[in-house]
């Protein structure tokens, strides 16, 4: 997958910190998006900050 991938989280860990904020994750699949872009969906939405 490429680096650049978004991954899905709630949203307050997307309010918790600045865009650019580097994670990781485990247990992930490749989702689409309707208008046909792919992210990655963590299970149970769970992202740490490295």
């Amino acid at each position: 997958m490429p680096t650049k991938i978004v991954i899905e989280c709630s949203a307050a860990e997307r309010k918790a910190y600045s865009i650019g904020t580097k994670f990781k994750t485990e247990n992930v699949r490749v989702c689409k998006k309707p208008d046909g872009r792919n992210y990655l969906r963590a299970k149970d939405q769970t992202i740490y900050k490295i």
